[in-house]
């Protein structure tokens, strides 16, 4: 009995011995969902600087207007107005997506670079971890202040609507 049991023990070990071992690259979570969601931001964020091009120019067009043109432009001053307002809110959200999907993700990796039991491996995935981090890091960064341009933008934008609503006049 004692044999059977050491030669199942045996065949135990060298099975354990031979399944491939967990490497670095498995170990990671998928970063699909993180390179869509910031993709999605990087295109809310061109969405915006076009939406309020489109409100520059038409704050551009007041100052050159005559009588007959008040009613058309003011209305679509403020119909771009309001675009661009909820293009900011549609970037501040895809930001805020972007790290609601990161986060989930760098803590699994952080918690199955601690499960290595190979010490080169830990290293090797921490290493990328730390890395990926400094990256993400700068990336929310620049996206964050991107965001915080906008603004000042806004406040001209709401300024001019409020100021062409007050005293619909050109010029």
């Amino acid at each position: 009995m004692l044999k059977l049991l050491l030669s199942l023990l045996s065949l135990l070990l060298l099975a354990c011995q031979s399944s491939p071992q967990p490497t670095a690259q498995s170990a990671y979570p998928s970063l699909d969902p993180l390179v869509a969601q910031v993709a999605q931001s990087r295109d809310a964020q061109r969405a915006a600087a076009a939406q309020f091009e489109a409100v520059h120019e038409q704050l551009l067009q007041l100052p050159s207007c005559n009588y007959g043109d008040i009613q058309a432009v003011s209305a679509a001053v403020v119909a771009a107005h309001d675009d661009a307002v909820q293009a900011a809110v549609a970037m501040s959200t895809s930001i805020d997506a972007v790290q609601q999907v990161a986060d989930p993700l760098f803590q699994q990796w952080q918690i199955e670079a601690a499960v290595y039991t190979d010490a080169r491996l830990k290293a090797a995935s921490q290493a990328k971890l730390t890395l990926a981090w400094q990256n993400y890091t700068r990336l929310m960064q620049t996206l964050r202040q991107s965001a915080g341009q906008a603004d000042p933008v806004l406040a001209d934008f709401n300024a001019a609507v409020e100021a062409l609503q007050e005293n619909p006049e050109c010029g």
